[in-house]
Parts: C-alpha cells; sequence; structure tokens
C-alpha cells in the first residue's frame, strides 16, 4: 500500500504563486514600488522552478 503524504512543496508553491499575485495586483491599485518589488520576490522562486522544469 502506497503512502500518499501531504505534499508541502506544493502547498509553499500556491502560497508563493497566489500571495505574488495579489501583492501585484495590489501593488499596481496603490502604486506602490515596494509592493511589486515584493510580489517578484515571492513569484521568482515557482517561475525558476517550473522554468526550469
Amino acid at each position: 500500500m502506497e503512502y500518499a503524504g501531504f505534499y508541502w512543496v506544493g502547498l509553499i508553491f500556491w502560497l508563493l504563486i497566489s500571495s505574488g499575485f495579489i501583492l501585484l495586483a495590489w501593488g499596481l491599485w496603490k502604486k506602490s514600488w515596494k509592493t511589486l518589488i515584493l510580489s517578484g520576490v515571492a513569484l521568482i522562486l515557482p517561475t525558476l522552478y517550473f522554468g526550469g522544469a
């Protein structure tokens, strides 16, 4: 019998992707460069991972 555990890496990636898009929308709406930088930081890890695959 195979053990199907909880995939923490998937949860972390989805949290980073969703928070990145939320911060992107918030930064564009408020015209805040700091929020746009945080959005980029949140999206860089999933982008590098999926781009390399």
